[in-house]
């Protein structure tokens, strides 16, 4: 009898240590909801840049839904905005004349907002199990999405200024590098360029041959989403 209920004893720790084991490897879910913030810099034609010395990097914000396809490979889709304008340095007087007869915006401020959608792929395994997931993890992606840019220029003088929207599809490029802070945290510092097809973002395209384009470095926070309530 005594033999009986030892054994049915570490019968009971067992099956309860497997449900434990399995409830731990339930417990989170295969997506992840994820805010970002951070800086952004139009590359544009009045925007200055870093050849210029001039560079102007302004607020940008983001949120994002992932779906894991597998252990190294998520479908996310993005949605943000980032506050744009122009530098208005002296090293653009030389343009100026050109830019009134073309009738080129002169500066301006405004903000893009934009959405794209991409596959996600991952260094290391990014499994929603914490017993498999790394540690440290780094991931690239790439997508299709589209912006819409608003902005108020400066057509000739400081009083002579319009609104204008303009919109265009991009090409979206991530790079990040994540760390694991607890089974449902993640703490990511990622890049991003939004590769355009306007080189009329900023109401100017006389002074480079190139589209306009947005690069940005957020610090993102994500949240694995757990199946319980």
């Amino acid at each position: 009898m005594r033999a009986f209920f030892i054994v049915f004893l570490c019968c009971l720790c067992h099956l309860s240590y497997g449900q434990a084991f399995n409830r731990n490897l339930s417990l989170r879910g295969n997506s992840t909801v994820s805010i970002g913030s951070g800086l952004g810099v139009m590359a544009g034609d009045n925007t200055g840049g870093i050849r210029r010395n001039i560079t102007n990097f302004l607020p940008a914000v983001s949120l994002s839904y992932a779906r894991q396809l597998n252990s190294t490979l998520d479908l996310r889709a993005t949605v943000g905005g980032q506050v744009i304008g122009s530098k208005h340095a002296i090293v653009y007087e030389n343009f100026f004349p050109n830019w009134i007869e073309n009738g080129y915006a002169l500066s301006f401020t405004g903000r893009t907002y934009f959405a794209d959608i991409m596959p996600v792929v991952y260094l290391f395994s990014n499994s929603p199990y914490e017993a498999i997931r790394s540690d440290i993890n780094v991931y690239a992606g790439a997508g299709f999405g589209y912006l819409t840019v608003f902005r108020s220029q400066n057509m000739v003088g400081e009083t002579t200024r319009e609104d204008v929207q303009t919109s265009t599809p991009y090409i979206p490029l991530r790079l990040g590098v994540s760390r694991q802070l607890s089974p449902f945290w993640n703490l990511s510092l990622e890049g991003s360029a939004f590769i355009t097809f306007s080189d009329y973002l900023d109401g100017n395209a006389g002074t480079n041959t190139r589209n306009d384009h947005f690069i940005q470095a957020q610090l993102m926070l994500t949240r694995y989403l757990s199946r319980y309530r």
